[in-house]
């Protein structure tokens, strides 16, 4: 369970982009990922996985963000909720020399 303080990195320096707007939100691919993004974001909103309910939501721009190596674009459930995906990072999480996760970062435009 190591690298979740450095994922949390990725996910903020995304968040803080120039030309973000101020009323994203974070989603999680699961639930563990979105805990843990949840707990080292320390954001004021809390990050919701996909399995949440955030139709609160709605109108607002997302940052998704997912730990499958295999993903090439947000899950169908997304893409239909959002006008526009695109891909905002790849990268590989390191801890002591090891990987031990991929993180592809998605913006979501509605």
């Amino acid at each position: 369970m190591r690298g979740w303080r450095e994922s949390a990195k990725l996910v903020s320096a995304a968040l803080k982009q120039p030309d973000r707007e101020d009323a994203w939100f974070v989603l999680a691919n699961d639930w563990r990922l979105a805990v843990a993004l949840d707990h080292y974001l320390g954001e004021s909103e809390p990050v919701k996985s996909l399995a949440d309910d955030w139709s609160q939501f709605q109108g607002r721009s997302a940052i998704f963000v997912t730990d499958d190596p295999a993903a090439t674009a947000p899950p169908e459930e997304i893409q239909r909720r959002f006008v526009r995906t695109e891909v905002l990072s790849v990268a590989r999480v390191m801890h002591a020399g090891n990987e031990v996760r991929w993180l592809k970062i998605f913006a979501c435009h509605p």
